[in-house]
């Protein structure tokens, strides 16, 4: 299995999507260099950017696949503005034209202004047609599925620290010497 490189791209982004694009179509790809241009963008350009490589029987597939124009079936999908909470519509008047509050933003540039540290921890929507406004409740995550919890046991290690104590002790006991010098040197 001889892998080829297939598109580079600056964004990991990117990258990404169209590797799950080819995965969806059922070709296996390989993404390479994408951690560096996640800590540093620009260099992405030194290193040729995040490399998507496919087996080379694949190469004519995955080309067509990434061609394949998918646009149709954003048409499907409600243009209705979609929120963050729980609730699709004023609690007062039952408009579903609201927004988020702007007094975060106006704290903000007050703060920016000023070189004071003005925070608003509030969140609240704000109805467009009845100047209600009340607060934001985010959507609780639901629980990982029992696949995903033993995947993360296996990825992150169980780690104890026995030298903890020992470091501690050493520090310590440095601090104790130092101590004990410097009364030495100066005894008054």
């Amino acid at each position: 299995m001889a892998l080829v490189t297939l598109c580079s791209y600056r964004d990991p982004i990117d990258a990404e999507l169209a590797k799950t694009r080819l995965d969806h179509a059922g070709i296996p790809a390989v993404l390479l260099d994408q951690f560096l241009p996640s800590i540093q963008w620009l260099y992405s350009f030194a290193i040729g950017g995040v490399k998507l490589k496919v087996d080379e029987t694949d190469i004519d597939a995955a080309i067509a696949a990434l061609a394949e124009d998918r646009t149709a079936d954003l048409d499907d999908i409600s243009e209705r503005r979609s929120s963050s909470t729980d609730r699709d519509a004023c609690p007062r008047c039952g408009s579903d034209n609201f927004r988020t509050s702007r007094v975060r933003r106006t704290s903000a540039a007050l703060s920016l202004f000023t070189s004071l540290p003005l925070v608003v921890w509030r969140r609240r929507w704000v109805c467009a047609s009845c100047g209600h406004s009340w607060p934001r409740t985010p959507v609780a995550a639901p629980p990982p599925s029992e696949e995903t919890r033993r995947a993360e046991e296996l990825v992150h290690e169980k780690r104890s620290y026995p030298m903890l104590p020992a470091l501690v002790a050493t520090l310590l006991g440095l601090a104790v010497l130092c101590y004990v010098q410097y009364r030495i040197k100066n005894p008054s």
